[in-house]
């Protein structure tokens, strides 16, 4: 944080909480809880109030999410007080390793890293492009080459053009788009919008990214802090005589 009110172990804690939220909620593959805690937590505290304990307890709670489960899986896996390993945040250092991940934030579609703009249009044209002919949800029908998917995307221009008589028309781009008076959307109104769901995956990838490199950064230099004590502990009994010459057998 270039304004310095987020520190490294506030990046930490919060990716530690998320990885716990979709430990214990995320078991259905949706997670509902979780989406809506990050939608909440990105809404209210994410510029300000990051490490505010009373703003994340807030988004817990609205996200229906019980702390104390949370609570308990943070400390569970290692915490992060004490000078040791923390389970969770090693497997995924561990995951970011094995598939490859090099540069923040990486975006994956179908596990094959994202290589486009990460704007709303690309991604979301990513995500319809890698289903076969005829197979892809209506909404990529409905908002191939929108030039403001997000404006697609909203539910009152979902309804504008439900509500159509027409069953072709054009996007401002020129490619025509087919579709049916009766088309069903995708999207209900209890589902979270595509558009929150791409933002929160950024956001997800950026924060993580950073808090692992920062816990791998501060977990190493802990290792070579204790080298050097060790060293210097031999260093003195040497010259001191102790040691036989030739080092220690």
């Amino acid at each position: 944080d270039s304004q310095g009110d987020i520190s490294g172990i506030d990046s930490v804690t919060e990716s530690l909480r998320r990885i716990c939220i979709w430990k214990e909620y995320g078991k259905d593959g949706v997670g509902t809880p979780w989406w809506d805690y990050v939608e909440e937590f990105v809404d209210h505290c994410y510029e300000t109030l990051f490490n505010d304990d009373h703003c994340v307890n807030s988004a817990l709670q609205k996200a229906n999410i019980d702390k104390s489960l949370i609570d308990a899986c943070m400390q569970h896996s290692g915490g992060l007080q004490d000078d040791k390993v923390n389970a969770l945040i090693e497997t995924e250092l561990n995951e970011m390793e094995n598939k490859g991940i090099v540069a923040t934030p990486t975006l994956k579609v179908n596990n094959r890293p994202f290589q486009g703009q990460l704007t709303t249009n690309g991604v979301f044209a990513a995500i319809c492009g890698s289903f076969g002919r005829g197979t892809e949800p209506s909404v990529c029908t409905h908002c191939h080459g929108e030039a403001d998917v997000l404006d697609c995307l909203s539910p009152s221009t979902k309804q504008k053009k439900k509500s159509k008589p027409s069953t072709r028309g054009k996007s401002s781009s020129g490619i025509i788009a087919h579709t049916q008076p009766d088309a069903q959307w995708d999207t209900q109104p209890k589902t979270v919008s595509m558009f929150t769901m791409l933002l929160c995956m950024v956001g997800m990838f950026t924060l993580l990214s950073v808090a692992l490199a920062v816990y791998k950064k501060y977990h190493r230099q802990q290792m070579t802090a204790q080298v050097r004590d060790i060293m210097s502990e031999y260093v003195v009994l040497e010259d001191r005589g102790d040691v036989p010459h030739g080092g220690v057998h």
